[in-house]
């Protein structure tokens, strides 16, 4: 009987690596998870995700992250020789040099925190490098409780920046399973104070995130309901349950083949 093949040895050594690096974790603090108020687009908080997810258990310190411009397109699903996805990408690093958030410590204290200190285009050689903002540092190198670690896969298939920001936030509360939240709370984390009738938050934010988080997250699926005061009366709180996935290796496979070209930028 012929040995049957390996799946690998149909594919070319480099989209193996790409689907290992699709595989790394990103960990966080619970309360750079929880507590940080941002908006970033669905591109940039990939970029972020990237940057994470090359964080190692064994790092001391935050160093700069340097990939080449070719690489990163393929761990993204997108296309290396798309001027406009070059265009783009060119334009998320420099909104995330220029952008900060806000950040609440357990004592009421704001701090205003950058997300990268130096980016670089080192044309002639292809790559980028970018550098977090060390006053990142503390929530993300060693962090030994009070952390959340994230699928780095997972952020890669959304599309929309609220799925991502969801889908870290709920994640965070996996360990008792649900989270009770005021829309006002919830607009304020997802920094979609925009959408003030809840019409428009469900239809706007909260259906498309569940249907990205539940088709795409490899650890994860949700659901929730609004509670309101009185019958028929105004959404008071927002329910949401969160249940553990069987994170199956079938399961990450099926995502990375669907991670398509052009899925994000």
């Amino acid at each position: 009987m012929p040995r049957k093949k390996d799946q690998r040895e149909n594919k070319p050594i480099e989209d193996y690596e790409t689907h290992i690096q699709r595989e790394f974790k990103i960990t966080k603090s619970n309360m750079l998870v929880q507590r940080a108020r941002f908006t970033l687009t669905a591109h940039e908080q990939k970029i972020l995700a990237f940057c994470f997810s090359k964080i190692k258990p064994t790092d001391t310190e935050l160093k700069p992250v340097v990939v080449s411009f070719t690489e990163y397109c393929k761990l993204c699903g997108l296309d290396p020789n798309s001027g406009g996805n070059s265009k783009n990408i060119k334009a998320s690093i420099k909104n995330l040099r220029d952008k900060s958030f806000w950040l609440t410590e357990e004592d009421g204290t704001e701090n205003l925190i950058g997300w990268l200190s130096r980016a670089r285009l080192r044309n002639r050689e292809g790559k980028i490098e970018l550098q977090l903002d060390p006053e990142l540092t503390k929530h993300l190198i060693a962090l030994y409780g009070n952390f959340t670690q994230l699928s780095f896969l997972s952020e890669l298939t959304m599309r929309s920046g609220y799925s991502i920001r969801l889908y870290e936030l709920l994640k965070s509360y996996t360990n008792i399973g649900y989270l009770q939240i005021t829309p006002e709370e919830l607009r304020r984390l997802l920094a979609c104070e925009q959408y003030v009738n809840f019409k428009d938050l469900r239809n706007r934010v909260l259906d498309i995130a569940t249907k990205e988080i539940n088709s795409y997250a490899t650890d994860i699926t949700i659901t929730w309901q609004p509670i309101r005061k009185g019958k028929g009366g105004k959404v008071i709180r927002i329910d949401f349950t969160i249940y553990k996935r069987d994170s199956k290796a079938s399961r990450r496979a099926q995502i990375n083949d669907h991670l398509i070209l052009d899925n994000g930028v």
